[in-house]
């Protein structure tokens, strides 16, 4: 545990590090003023001996020294070893240790028992507004971070909470609603493998900072501005874009097809107000209709406006009530179930969340190697790159590496706080080896394109 604070006497520094028994003589060592050089070496297994030194300075109180400066001062404390910048350090930590009363009371966010923790004084904030060239307002209050960390067999759940956007007026005027069903939109059949979806948070304020921004110079806040004047010709105000950005989302692993072989898609989308979002249908006919690609109008019950290009890759895009969707789909598969791991059902069916981003590393591995099979569709294709079937066993052997990572999740509920959660699982033996024998597979095919004249 370690904490670091800045005040009137500048910075400083109170931490305590405990120590498995198997280093209990190195500890009993120093508490008697008899500590060695290489002692914090030995207690930290340090990878390069030698680059912390442990010297003595005031009883069974040490300097760790590096490069012929001194880092920390450290000294021992029943099974454990407290640090601290100066000697008061060392005597503040000492007395929180052994008198609860005195301890940091911390106002915790987050459930994590491993915790990093940030409450500023007001520098932090202030210099952050500083450099925002008037992006940011005057913060309001202090600035406080937090990050936690689990670790089990099963993976790792990371969680970060700042009231960042609160104490720099970001955040929303009226609180953001959870997305709701329609908002969560599957189509296109196939396994989904990644999806992200979310509100945007944004409010008309957020435009006004921008266009301040314009005005002070930046250029990319100019940029935006120009995009949002030449808008305005097509009906698509301020409000108008607010109502059409209600939820943004982007699904990969629908099914798509490329020159007749199937292959996973993809696809963009947009959910709002209905009577905004049909103001983008003359943009989408324009794109259609400029885009140089065979694009053919197609009538689809329920939907307003439908366009599909069939060659060489299947695509669509449509405005349905108040959605527009355009990507990589086949559109007979457009209304097919997708087939969903549980992870991901479990994502669909939360009702608290306001965005999240689900990685389903499983299924990602599955596709390449269905497309690297061999003997699948794709390998005629794949044989006419030499240089392709000669990197193909370099990654398989990546996928070997990567068996044990499952899924990632990112989940936010609001504004303020973001929960990260990666799944691992065992490696089995007949993945390993099926991947193995694919790998041999490719690397013979590869020996046999080199003997070719």
């Amino acid at each position: 545990s370690v904490a670091v604070g800045y005040g009137e006497k500048g910075f400083s520094l109170q931490g305590a590090i405990r120590f498995t028994d198997a280093k209990k003589d190195i500890l009993a060592r120093m508490a008697e003023g008899k500590g060695q050089e290489g002692d914090v070496d030995a207690l930290i297994n340090s990878p390069v001996p030698g680059e912390l030194i442990l010297a003595p300075f005031e009883g069974s109180t040490y300097a760790v020294i590096s490069g012929g400066m001194a880092l920390v001062l450290a000294s021992v404390e029943q099974d454990m070893v407290l640090v601290g910048f100066t000697p008061e350090d060392i005597a503040a930590a000492r007395e929180a240790l052994n008198d609860g009363s005195k301890r940091m009371k911390l106002d915790r966010r987050l459930p994590q028992g491993s915790f990093f923790f940030f409450h500023d004084n007001g520098m932090a904030a202030s210099e952050l507004q500083a450099e925002s060239d008037g992006v940011l307002k005057d913060p309001v209050g202090n600035l406080l971070a937090e990050a936690g960390i689990n670790a089990s067999d099963k993976g790792f759940d990371f969680s970060v909470f700042t009231n960042f956007a609160k104490v720099f007026s970001l955040a929303a005027d009226t609180p953001s609603m959870p997305l709701t069903k329609d908002d969560r939109i599957l189509l296109g059949g196939g396994k989904p493998w990644f999806t992200l979806v979310g509100r945007p948070f944004l409010e008309k304020k957020h435009f006004q900072v921008l266009r301040e921004a314009a005005a002070g110079g930046d250029y990319d806040a100019a940029q935006a501005v120009q995009f949002l004047d030449a808008a305005q010709q097509f009906g698509l105000d301020e409000d108008a874009i607010l109502k059409i950005l209600k939820t943004v989302g982007m699904v990969f692993g629908g099914q798509t097809k490329l020159f007749g072989s199937p292959l996973p898609g993809g696809y963009l989308y947009l959910s709002g107000e209905t009577k905004e979002v049909h103001l983008l249908l003359p943009l989408m006919e324009m794109a259609a209709r400029e885009s140089g690609m065979p694009f053919e109008p197609v009538t689809k019950a329920g939907w307003t406006a439908f366009y599909a290009l069939k060659d060489p890759v299947d695509f669509v895009m449509g405005i349905k009530d108040g959605v527009l969707l355009a990507g990589f789909l086949s559109p007979e598969a457009l209304d097919a179930a997708p087939e969903l791991s549980d992870r991901m059902k479990a994502l669909y069916g939360d009702d608290r969340l306001q965005g999240f981003l689900h990685f389903d590393a499983k299924v990602v591995r599955d596709t390449i190697l269905s497309l690297l099979d061999p003997e699948g569709p794709w390998a005629a294709f794949i044989s006419e790159e030499s240089d392709l079937v000669e990197g193909i066993p370099y990654i398989l052997e990546g996928l070997k590496g990567a068996l044990e990572f499952r899924s990632l999740d990112i989940l936010a509920s609001d504004m303020e706080r973001a929960d990260f959660t990666i799944v691992t699982e065992a490696a089995k033996q007949e993945d390993i080896d099926a991947i193995s024998a694919m790998a041999a597979k490719w690397s013979a095919m590869g020996a046999e394109e080199q003997k070719k004249p």
